[in-house]
């Protein structure tokens, strides 16, 4: 599509103009920039290593993609702008339901735990790290609506870098 394409473009123009290390190409996005983010990993997955997916999806989680990428997303389930898309019987994977078929990830998470980025906001954890991909995913389910959690991107950077 022509977003993917001038995407990558500018992508590569910047490699000719900088020294970027490509294994290390991240892509994230709010809302439906967060959707953006998914069809781009979706379109150009061997160029992308990490997807960090913020309070928005794609709604056909049915589809096949390029190449299988390090997921992670965070995600209210009291979502009113874009729904969280709880699974068929209402389980919360079904927000990552194609990055783990992609990935090649067991139907259960490998670890669930609890942590807190601020008194009021507390996330559980679901991660996904033994994906015969050798990719991982985590995905981070608040009881909130659609926002950019406080210092959820600076955990993820911090855990990727």
């Amino acid at each position: 599509t022509p977003d993917v394409d001038f995407a990558l473009a500018v992508l590569d123009d910047a490699a000719r103009r900088w020294p970027i290390d490509r294994s290390k190409i991240f892509v994230s996005g709010y809302s439906y920039g967060s959707a953006m983010a998914w069809r781009f990993a979706c379109a150009a997955g061997s160029r992308i290593n990490t997807v960090l997916a913020i309070s928005g999806t794609i709604p056909d989680q049915s589809e096949s993609c390029e190449a299988p990428v390090n997921f992670r997303h965070v995600h209210g389930t009291r979502d009113t702008v874009m729904d969280y898309p709880f699974g068929a019987q209402g389980e919360v994977e079904g927000a990552v339901a194609l990055w783990l078929r992609q990935n090649r990830c067991e139907d259960t998470a490998d670890s669930l735990e609890s942590w807190q980025a601020v008194k009021i906001l507390s996330f559980q954890r679901h991660r996904w790290e033994n994906c015969a991909s050798g990719k991982s995913i985590i995905l981070d389910v608040h009881e909130r609506g659609h926002f950019i959690p406080r210092f959820w991107i600076e955990r993820q950077l911090n855990e990727l870098l």
